[in-house]
């Protein structure tokens, strides 16, 4: 017998001191009642109560008793499960398929009821005194096959004193006065109660219908309640985690982490957050970490209403804290009514690994990598992730994401001017980890999106394996906006801006509040010609960034290139890194000031093609002519090998009509043909 009461998670996080008197109040309940009926009590589990009972019996006796302790205090309610099956006791802990079942039973209990498996119901099914009906057939995690539940009838406490005999003696008219009071009055309240019956029917049916019209749901940051900051990465990574779980179900839209996490700390009703985010209903919650407990509590609120619909709350110990996210995210895919086949539940239950100490490592590198260190740029929080996921990858050698973690890492790093410096074999050791991550598990979304971007930078012949691995990381996880993105950027790197571009939209939609996706987007109206759109996209990725916001390069170019040169030197003046100094150069380059160029800008061959372009636009260059056909053979990724950018850029103004540049005009066209015979009517299933 399993036992948990409803909403402790929520109390703890809003009065620990009640909390506490609630659970002591639990025990005096629970353990005389327990002991009466010949129960062991095994253990608690937080808030939660295991026992074991000789008798089926004396289990669900004893739970229908602590269920009306409980109905009379009034100030809390339980959920309680039971199970029959084979048990190991070991050092005064039990296991076994047995409690497992037990626990899932439980789990989905109603408050104040007590849920048995068919194993229990078919002993007690004659037995004098108990009722009970049928509820459902549940699939239940880790267990073969599906069990029929029931629920057992709790007696409530009626009054029977004021109820009147059939027959009346003499001499109580006023006895009998009262009595067509109370059933006149009884009828009164039939009739309303009806009506609201009626209506609250109508209620429950027109939930019904809408609930099924949820597309799309964002899950909110989900609050660190232990009040240590140093835990902030674990809370991340449970929010991060269950989002990545529910953007593999096909057909519901999740927006991103940067937007989710968008409104962390800020006080904003449900309702806006759904209206900014175009969703139709978020999850939100809270956990808190003491020791090897892990208590979490999560609600589903209506964006229409910002009604709490459903709330559940789970305390496992952390070795379990796998399958506290399956369960939220299960719970969430059944209410949006999302297909739920088990494809999908492989897809969401799909772990990388077993060993929870890796996994906290790789949260933590996580979190120093894409919370830190992609907006600081410091090259301790670099570090302090490099530690992590090498630690995680040492703990789990198995473990995929963490090699594609590293792997990432490292591709991050590699824009730094002195990547090679520290790490002469940075690009070689970013597509050997990508690789190993693969080699361990094709399927995994972070490991192709790390092999796609590995392949991206090389040399030409690299195209079709970058393309391949970003279209299978889409395929996994069409929801997420980082295999969006990643899909989008590498179609563009090669040119196929047109296949990007509706991509790159989706990549915005879901996720609104990232800056990189709004300059992807205007990058790629730029480079076919929609200017006015371009615009408009790139400064709302610079509205969106911060001032250590890494990713605006190609919003520096574009408005560069358009002239609008204030905009890019305030942008300039936030960024003192060496590494600005190309686009301080281009700047430079575009304003006519070529002294200023530094030295370091000068040894970049592609930036002092744009630059020589801008030297004299006026006459036709033969180095410019190679250098251009040079990229075009090797395949190099800049926008100015492309055919769209060669055609309309005023760069090339004066080359409209040389003979020499038609030719590398038409072999770049060819070059884009060929790729958008291959790509323009791929199946991303395929």
């Amino acid at each position: 017998m399993f036992t948990d009461i409803v909403g402790y998670t929520a109390l703890m996080g809003k009065d620990e001191q009640k909390a506490f008197e609630l659970l002591n109040q639990n025990r005096q309940i629970q353990k005389p009642i327990i002991e009466q009926y010949n129960g062991k009590w095994i253990k608690e589990l937080g808030d939660g109560i295991m026992a074991s009972f000789s008798t089926v019996l004396d289990a669900v006796t004893a739970a229908i008793k602590i269920q009306e302790a409980c109905n009379a205090a009034k100030n809390f309610k339980l959920r309680i499960g039971i199970h029959l099956g084979e048990v190991i006791f070991e050092n005064d802990d039990v296991f076994g398929d047995g409690v497992n079942i037990a626990s899932r039973i439980q789990a989905i209990a109603n408050p104040g009821s007590v849920y048995i498996s068919q194993s229990v119901y078919n002993n007690i099914a004659n037995k004098k005194g108990i009722a009970t009906h049928f509820v459902k057939t549940e699939h239940l995690k880790n267990v073969k096959e599906p069990v029929r539940i029931y629920e057992v009838r709790i007696k409530q406490t009626v009054d029977t004193a004021t109820i009147a005999s059939p027959r009346t003696p003499p001499g109580s008219n006023q006895k009998l006065k009262k009595s067509i009071l109370f059933v006149a009055g009884a009828i009164i309240i039939l009739l309303v109660g009806g009506y609201f019956v009626y209506n609250s029917s109508l209620m429950t049916a027109s939930h019904e219908k809408s609930k099924s019209k949820i597309k799309s749901i964002v899950v909110l940051y989900f609050n660190n309640m232990t009040g240590d900051p140093t835990q902030e990465y674990f809370s991340d990574g449970i929010t991060e985690e269950i989002t990545s779980r529910l953007a593999k179900i096909k057909g519901l839209y999740v927006p991103g982490r940067t937007s989710a996490f968008f409104y962390k700390g800020k006080a904003v009703s449900a309702i806006q957050i759904a209206q900014e985010l175009k969703v139709d209903a978020l999850v939100e919650g809270s956990l808190r970490k003491s020791g090897d407990l892990v208590k979490i509590s999560a609600q589903f609120i209506d964006g229409k209403t910002g009604y709490h619909l459903w709330s559940m709350d789970t305390a496992k110990q952390f070795k379990d804290i796998f399958e506290a996210q399956d369960d939220i995210a299960l719970a969430v895919a059944k209410k949006v009514e999302a297909d739920i086949s088990p494809e999908t539940i492989a897809k969401i239950n799909e772990r990388g690994t077993d060993n929870v100490e890796a996994y906290d490592n790789f949260l933590r590198g996580s979190f120093f990598h894409y919370t830190k260190y992609f907006n600081t740029r410091l090259y301790e929080d670099f570090e302090r992730s490099k530690k992590y996921f090498e630690a995680a990858i040492k703990l789990d050698p198995g473990y995929a994401d963490a090699y594609a973690g590293l792997s990432d890492l490292y591709d991050s790093y590699s824009t730094e001017k002195d990547a090679t410096d520290k790490f002469p074999d940075i690009f070689q050791l970013r597509e050997q980890l990508a690789r190993k991550a693969l080699a361990l598990n094709s399927n995994s979304t972070t490991a192709n999106r790390a092999m796609a971007w590995a392949m991206l930078k090389q040399q030409k012949g690299r195209a079709d394996s970058s393309l391949f691995f970003a279209r299978k990381a889409y395929y996994l996880a069409p929801s997420d906006p980082v295999s969006c993105h990643t899909l989008s950027f590498i179609l563009s790197a090669y040119g196929l801006n047109s296949l990007a571009l509706p991509i790159g939209q989706e990549a915005v939609r879901t996720d609104p509040f990232e800056p990189v996706q709004y300059a992807l987007l205007g990058n790629q109206y730029a480079m076919l010609g929609k200017y006015a759109e371009a615009k408009q996209a790139l400064h709302k990725s610079f509205d969106l960034t911060n001032d250590k916001f890494d990713n605006d390069w190609m919003a520096l170019f574009w408005l560069t290139y358009f002239g609008d040169f204030r905009t890019v030197e305030e942008r300039l003046e936030t960024r003192p890194e060496p590494k600005y100094d190309r686009w301080k150069s281009f700047l430079h380059a575009s304003k006519g000031e070529f002294s200023k160029i530094d030295a370091s800008s000068r040894r970049d061959t592609t930036l002092m093609l744009y630059v020589d372009l801008l030297t004299d636009r006026s006459k036709v260059s033969k180095d410019i002519l190679n250098h251009l056909e040079e990229g075009i053979d090797k395949g190099t990724p800049d926008r100015i090998f492309k055919y769209d950018f060669l055609k309309t850029a005023y760069y090339f103004d004066a080359y409209r009509n040389n003979a020499d540049f038609e030719k590398i005009l038409a072999k770049a066209k060819k070059v884009k043909d060929a790729n958008l015979m291959k790509y323009e009517n791929f199946d991303v299933s395929n």
